[in-house]
């Protein structure tokens, strides 16, 4: 009952993957990149656009996954007749250099948002000590732990868009919602929309810890799309409501105007209705890439101890994510110096990568096994002569 995880033992419920699809959120793209600059009024749209093509090309990669993978998964050593096993570790090392780097994000993301705009009771350190806490717990312990927890967090958390549209019924302005096709940069907001979306591509490496890999691919898409239509729908509410009500406000320069602006302003960035979903979602988040960083240590260098991995994992997080803040004299100055050199761009490049990589290994694997069928044709004939 209390052997150590091991890489034979361990293993993920399908269900974990709809509350970590459900968890990729797009709430760091508010800054310093806002999705709502450049797409405006427009945003709700370029978020599903953004979204559903998120979403096709994670099914696309998740039936490749399936089939490159061979079924049993029960050791290492199935995994060693595969065609191009040493390009599978190399795209699992990168993966998890890749997953370590966006949780250390992550974290300074929302700790940056719980300090400045939401939470000025909570101090910083409580936040990222609590979350780092959570994670490796999470992580260590049992990876369905982590998946209940996100479930209790879901469950209180998707309450809230509901209850809140009844509220503003009323102060809903539907015309707003209308596309005025001015904004000059809208392909771009769908860009940073599919980027930050298709951060989910790379878990579906995790579907080797998985029995029933079609259910989880099918829970992975159902979270996603969950999320995509929450965000749109917080872009709805922000427009309809707070946009409106704040027009009338521009033309005013009076001093108490502009501190009403810029409160709500605030308010509009960070969502105030949505702050606990934001929340789950950071959690969700960093627990499913730092997952992935454990298992992408433990395929690249050919082990199977889960615990000595994930205290690596979990070192190398704390890590990035000490140095991040440690080197910030301008206020998170490392993550606008990344902005700046086109993070999101970056970012979307290796995830198309490794969407190409794995389905070219799928495609060799399907092509050198059509000679071995092919082999057979002839003895069938040659045994009726």
């Amino acid at each position: 009952m209390n052997q150590s995880p091991d890489l034979q033992t361990m293993r993920i419920s399908p269900r974990l993957f709809f509350f970590i699809g459900s968890g990729i959120f797009y709430a760091d793209s508010h800054y310093p990149y806002p999705l709502m600059a450049v797409a405006g009024r427009d945003s709700w749209l370029a978020t599903l656009l953004g979204g559903m093509a998120a979403v096709l090309l994670i099914g696309w990669l998740g039936t490749r996954v399936i089939r490159y993978l061979p079924k049993p998964a029960s050791s290492l050593d199935t995994l060693s007749h595969l065609p191009g096993i040493t390009v599978w570790r190399g795209v699992h090392l990168l993966a998890g250099l890749w997953a370590w780097g966006i949780a250390a994000w992550s974290l300074l993301r929302f700790s940056e948002f719980v300090h400045n705009n939401m939470m000025p009771m909570t101090p910083l350190s409580v936040f990222l000590v609590g979350l780092l806490c959570l994670t490796a717990w999470g992580g260590m312990y049992g990876i369905e732990a982590g998946g209940r927890a996100i479930a209790i967090c879901a469950l209180l958390v998707f309450l809230l868009p509901p209850v809140y549209t009844i509220m503003l019924l009323r102060q809903v302005h539907l015309e707003w919602l209308l596309p005025i096709g001015q904004e000059a940069q809208f392909f771009t907001g769908c860009t940073i929309a599919l980027s930050f979306f298709l951060q989910a591509a790379p878990l579906c490496l995790l579907f080797h810890l998985v029995e029933e890999r079609p259910k989880a691919l099918r829970a992975l898409l159902s979270g996603l799309g969950l999320s995509i239509l929450l965000a749109a729908f917080s872009r709805i509410q922000v427009i309809t409501v707070l946009n409106p009500y704040l027009a009338p406000y521009y033309n005013a320069p009076d001093y108490n105007t502009v501190r009403l602006i810029r409160l709500t302003e605030t308010v509009d960035r960070v969502e105030l209705p949505l702050i606990w979903l934001w929340a789950y979602g950071s959690w969700a988040k960093i627990l499913a890439f730092l997952l992935l960083g454990t298992f992408a240590l433990l395929i690249a260098f050919r082990s199977r101890k889960w615990v000595p991995a994930h205290l690596v994992s979990s070192g190398l997080l704390i890590t990035l994510t000490i140095l991040g803040v440690a080197t910030r004299p301008d206020g998170f100055s490392i993550i606008n110096w990344l902005a700046i050199n086109y993070l999101y761009y970056i970012n979307l490049g290796f995830q198309l990568a490794l969407l190409v990589t794995i389905s070219l290994l799928a495609l060799i694997r399907q092509i050198r096994k059509k000679p071995a069928s092919g082999r057979t044709k002839p003895t069938r004939k040659s045994r009726t002569l």
